[in-house]
């Protein structure tokens, strides 16, 4: 019985004949051998490997094509990644996809690092800056928390942040406000309150309030961010 260890790289086809958990069986031109994975190193293929069980630890290496029905998460929930910062996937084809997350956001350069939940204008030194004005009609969306999608992903800057365009986010806001108000950005920096019907103009909206508030000290409330 050998061992396969790290960096190995096997130039036939092999067929495995049950689950690579322990002590391995592949069937090579006929010939039935058994083997030991290392599965805390990585196992180089040069050609293909075909598994009628379970492929269980290490890494799979390969600089060809992973031909796969379906992709399981396993371990813990939301722990591992597809691709990497400069190391990335073209085209992705798929019908639907779903996140935990709720808005869709974009990279901007901002002239300060701004918390999660300021709103924010097109304007200042760079592309965006906190809102300053009440009702400004410059509103660019708002600093996303957790964004479920992320566009610009290798925008570069000082301060580069996620700007929520359409989505639930937290946002920051002052003022008696209910659920379903629309809301534009008031005096105070980055901060939205409920909309002064006549003082409505086309780009002020931030989005709708999801929650009820009242008090003229700064808090945080869900909101649908969007051009309403």
């Amino acid at each position: 019985m050998s061992n396969i260890a790290g960096g190995t790289t096997l130039t036939t086809s092999l067929v495995q004949t049950g689950d690579t958990t322990g002590n391995l069986v592949f069937q090579t031109n006929g010939t039935t051998t058994a083997l030991t994975l290392t599965t805390a190193q990585n196992a180089n293929f040069a050609n293909s490997v075909s598994a009628v069980g379970n492929v269980t630890g290490g890494n799979v290496i390969t600089a060809g094509l992973v031909s796969l029905s379906s992709i399981t998460k396993t371990g813990t929930d939301g722990v591992g990644n597809i691709g990497a910062t400069g190391s990335t996937f073209n085209t992705i084809f798929a019908k639907a996809t779903s996140a935990q997350y709720a808005d869709l956001a974009e990279m901007y350069v901002a002239d300060a690092d701004y918390a999660p939940g300021t709103v924010v204008e097109f304007g200042g030194e760079y592309e965006i800056t906190a809102t300053t004005h009440s009702h400004t009609t410059r509103i660019a969306g708002v600093v996303s928390t957790s964004p479920a999608h992320l566009m610009n992903s290798q925008q570069s800057g000082t301060y580069v942040l996620p700007v929520a365009l359409t989505g639930r986010v937290p946002c920051l806001v002052v003022g008696h406000i209910s659920k379903g108000d629309r809301l534009v950005a008031s005096d105070l920096p980055g901060v939205a309150q409920a909309l002064t019907p006549d003082r409505y103009e086309p780009g002020s909206i931030v989005g709708k309030a999801l929650q009820d508030r009242t008090g003229n000290v700064v808090g945080v409330i869900e909101i649908a961010v969007g051009r309403y």
